[in-house]
């Protein structure tokens, strides 16, 4: 497999899990860290495809992090967000974001688990297999509601507690998912969800 996908996270140990599971499927992982400054403008033309990572709060809004963001978009290129990196999809697109209460997160940074609604019909749900309820991880401080939303990308999961966006995606694009919780935490989440990232690999070998 020729397969190159880029990984943008700020932390090690998100960039390992991450990276592992990459890895594991014959792919290649390039770890970018935000915090040395060192996001591209744009993703380069050896790359087929863009995750972004869990990182720091500040770095959301980066100027070069939202122009990767759009460019690849651009390109019709693939794009897997997983937790902060799903609320800088929805900032690049024109969203916004606000806090969450403690229900979504823990202060010794384990995950905490909640139960999520996804909407059948939509790219979630073609992905993994099924639709409705399910229990998911969460450590989140932000998130996104419906009012928080860009107009263009559509909501596929949210929490059923208090109604936070869990998972978007963009119909107007090859493949663009964004995901609250954390898919790269195995035995975390029902094996069903393993399929993200096979899809998603699928996508860029495409």
């Amino acid at each position: 497999m020729n397969t190159s996908i880029k990984i943008i996270v700020i932390s090690n140990d998100e960039e390992q899990s991450i990276s592992d599971q990459i890895d594991d499927m014959g792919a290649v992982s390039n770890h970018i860290n935000p915090a040395k400054g060192t996001i591209p403008k744009k993703i380069t033309k050896d790359y087929s495809g863009l995750i972004l990572g869990p990182m720091d709060i500040r770095l959301l809004s980066d100027q070069n992090l939202q122009d990767l963001i759009l460019s690849s978009a651009k390109s019709n290129i693939p794009i897997l967000a997983i937790g902060q990196g799903m609320i800088a999809l929805n900032l690049a697109f024109g969203g916004s974001f606000q806090k969450v209460d403690q229900k979504h997160f823990s202060l010794d940074q384990e995950s905490n688990f909640h139960q999520i609604y996804i909407t059948v019909g939509s790219k979630l749900t073609s992905i993994i297999g099924s639709g409705g309820f399910v229990k998911v991880n969460s450590n989140h401080q932000i998130g996104i509601k419906p009012a928080n939303k860009a107009n263009s990308l559509l909501e596929s999961a949210y929490s059923v507690e208090d109604g936070f966006i869990e998972a978007i995606e963009s119909p107007n694009h090859k493949w663009i998912l964004g995901v609250q919780f954390n898919p790269e935490k195995k035995g975390e989440l029902p094996r069903q969800f393993d399929r993200i990232f096979e899809s998603f690999i699928d996508f860029c070998n495409k």
